[in-house]
């Protein structure tokens, strides 16, 4: 198995897995939703350096960002384990490339697409 950013994964049958990009779509969403709650008075002063209540307004859209980011983990969870499910099932034998992962992460043009495919989950579901 040979994973890739465009191709999650390539089999050496020639099956292609797309990669289904979840937070790549669900960016502008997020970033729209990380403006709002910086707009909001939160949880700490930046200017007096010191801890504040949070406006209610900013715990609202607080949670509205957290609840964007928590779809795209489940959805990056719920594809990950349904790949390594099907092709455990599918074949007896599976070897994976011995990817530098946390040193690819490290490249600031991959990390967000490395990171978005879910390489890491992938690679700790086989050991």
């Amino acid at each position: 198995m040979d994973l890739g950013i465009t191709v999650l994964a390539m089999l050496s049958d020639g099956t292609a897995v797309p990669n289904p990009e979840h937070l790549a779509r669900a960016l502008p969403k997020v970033r729209r939703l990380s403006r709002v709650v910086s707009r909001r008075q939160g949880p700490y002063d930046v200017r007096t350096r010191r801890r504040r209540k949070p406006s209610k307004r900013w715990e609202r859209a607080s949670a509205r960002l957290g609840k964007a980011q928590g779809q795209v983990a489940d959805l990056r969870r719920d594809s990950t384990h349904k790949l390594t499910t099907a092709l455990a099932r599918e074949y007896g034998t599976i070897v994976a490339e011995d990817l530098n992962i946390a040193g690819m992460v490290r490249n600031r043009r991959l990390a967000r697409a490395i990171s978005d495919a879910g390489w890491g989950e992938i690679r700790r579901r086989w050991l």
